[in-house]
């Protein structure tokens, strides 16, 4: 019989606590936690990292909350996945939000700054013009832009 120590017990039992937990995981769950302005755990954000951006869509465009609501979620995301230097997918988010409302200052004021980051000044030009209410770090991108030409 082989003896184990109480300290191994110990750290098996945590290791395989924080798997089950990992597994237990579900982003439709996690979408509805953030869509009602819950402030989500690290393994959280770390799951939602790895999840594919059009399950993402499907699940968010099926969520029964408001618009306004679904685009800060496409937006919150959007900015997990900006921290992680995954820009294809936050410009995915953003797009994705601007479909709802074209319009919205903080998602154009986002999308031009990743095509800003991302030296696509052309693009982060257009987009940031179309800003409606223009504060300085708009302006200051604006010019930026202007002057790469």
């Amino acid at each position: 019989i082989e003896k184990i120590s109480p300290q191994e017990k110990v750290e098996e039992n945590i290791s395989e606590t924080q798997e089950v937990a990992t597994n237990k995981l579900n982003l439709a769950d996690i979408l509805l936690k953030i869509s009602t302005g819950a402030v989500l755990a690290d393994a959280e954000i770390i799951f939602l990292r790895e999840q594919d951006t059009a399950a993402i869509i499907d699940l968010v465009t099926t969520l029964q909350t408001s618009l306004s609501k679904k685009i800060l979620l496409y937006n919150f995301i959007a900015a997990v996945y900006y921290e992680i230097d995954a820009k294809e997918k936050t410009i995915i988010m953003l797009k994705t939000a601007l479909a709802i409302d074209d319009q919205d200052d903080l998602i154009l004021k986002n999308l031009g700054y990743v095509f800003y980051t991302q030296g696509d000044f052309v693009k982060a030009f257009t987009v940031l013009r179309a800003v409606n209410r223009k504060d300085f770090m708009v302006c200051e991108l604006l010019k930026k832009c202007a002057h790469t030409d």
